[in-house]
């Protein structure tokens, strides 16, 4: 997520296994309050096939604003199946710290936390990207996409 901070998955004795790795070489370890192993395939493929078989009846559209994904390390375009890339984000990796520095370098200056805890944030902060991240809770789920969608345009790719 940072260069201060790793976030791993997996099963609970997995994860007891490296907590106990780390703290033999004086590395701290905070579990997240997570109810869920994202991104940890043998645990959430199930889960992403429930959610595809979900999703599937939910008509899709073009976006209407730009969207990246920190999985596919790009943003979507019109020709992406959403339904599949949407559950496939409960079983593949997030890249958040490669997402942020590319998005920074495409000329993005503001993120904004739609999450309910600041972890995220924090994290663009620990980038270096405090001086123009705008990094604040989101208000009102439907003001902030009306905001977003009037002024947001596609940043160009370096």
């Amino acid at each position: 997520n940072s260069p201060l901070e790793v976030v791993i998955s997996g099963t609970k004795k997995g994860i007891e296994r490296v907590r106990h790795l780390a703290r033999n070489f004086g590395i701290a370890v905070i579990a997240l309050k997570a109810p869920w192993a994202l991104h940890y395939p043998p645990i959430m493929l199930p889960v992403a096939g429930e959610l595809k078989t979900r999703l599937r009846h939910i008509p899709s559209q073009p976006l209407r604003i730009p969207v990246f994904s920190p999985i596919l390390a790009r943003y979507y375009t019109d020709s992406d199946n959403l339904t599949e890339s949407l559950a496939d984000h409960l079983t593949r990796p997030v890249r958040f710290s490669h997402a942020v520095r590319y998005l920074s370098s495409c000329g993005v200056e503001s993120f904004i936390e739609c999450g309910p805890l600041s972890g995220l944030g924090r994290c663009v902060r620990e980038l270096g990207y405090d001086g123009h991240s705008g990094v604040a809770p989101a208000e009102s789920e439907s003001s902030l996409w009306g905001r977003l969608a009037s002024r947001w345009t596609k940043p160009d790719e370096p």
